[in-house]
């Protein structure tokens, strides 16, 4: 189970605790934990809005910056590939290129 996925289960934990203030007439606490829900539920959002995604290594004209490195995360050793018309840097496993 990821770090997000336990974030996002608490995030609908907190949220059923507040409906559950509701129904039983707390609603200044219940507020306060709607709020909290709220918050969690709002900066998933906008994590995922702001996070890079892969770029389209189809359009463009790429080429190898001559740069390698191994991915901690996977092993791979990544090649580094840059676009000049716009840019952007794309990272290639070794078998992708």
């Amino acid at each position: 189970m990821t770090l997000r996925a336990v974030a996002i289960a608490i995030a609908l934990t907190v949220a059923v605790l507040a409906t559950l203030g509701f129904i039983f007439g707390h609603v200044g606490g219940a507020l306060v934990v709607a709020l909290y829900a709220l918050i969690i539920f709002v900066l998933f959002a906008l994590e995922r809005a702001t996070y890079r995604p892969r770029v389209d290594a189809s359009r463009g004209e790429w080429q190898t910056t001559g740069e390698r490195f191994v991915d901690p995360a996977s092993g791979d050793v990544l090649d580094v590939w840059f676009d000049p018309t716009t840019g952007q840097r794309d990272y290639r496993s070794r078998r992708e290129s």
